[in-house]
C-alpha cells in the first residue's frame, strides 16, 4: 500500500522541489475547480429543466473555487481502486436540500 503525504513534497531549500509543489498544487486547485464547476453545471442545468428559476439563480452565484468540502489533510492511497463517483446521484441529493434565506450554496 502506498501512501503519499502531501506536505512531504513542500520544501523550503532547492528550487526545483519549490518548483514541483507549485505545480502540484496548481493541479490539485484545477481539479477542485472541475469538479465543482461540474457539479454546478449539472445542477445549473437540473434547476432550470424544472423551472426553479430561483434555485438556478442561486447556483448561479456559488464559486467554483471553495474547497471546503474537500479533504487536504492526512494520508492518500493511490493503490486501492476507487469507488467512482456518481455525479448525478450527487447532483440529485444537493436538488433536495432546501435553500433559505440563512442558508448559504456552497459548491
Amino acid at each position: 500500500m502506498t501512501q503519499i503525504d502531501l506536505s512531504r513534497f513542500q520544501s523550503k531549500t532547492p528550487e526545483y522541489e519549490q518548483h514541483l509543489w507549485s505545480e502540484c498544487s496548481r493541479l490539485i486547485a484545477n481539479c477542485i475547480i472541475f469538479y465543482n464547476a461540474t457539479l454546478l453545471s449539472k445542477l445549473l442545468a437540473h434547476k432550470e429543466s424544472r423551472g426553479d428559476m430561483q434555485g438556478a439563480a442561486l447556483v448561479k452565484q456559488a464559486s467554483p473555487v471553495a474547497w471546503q468540502h474537500v479533504n487536504l489533510y492526512g494520508r492518500y492511497e493511490f493503490r486501492k481502486q476507487p469507488e467512482p463517483v456518481d455525479v448525478d446521484e450527487i447532483v440529485r441529493e444537493l436538488a433536495e436540500i432546501r435553500i433559505g434565506t440563512e442558508t448559504a450554496l456552497a459548491a
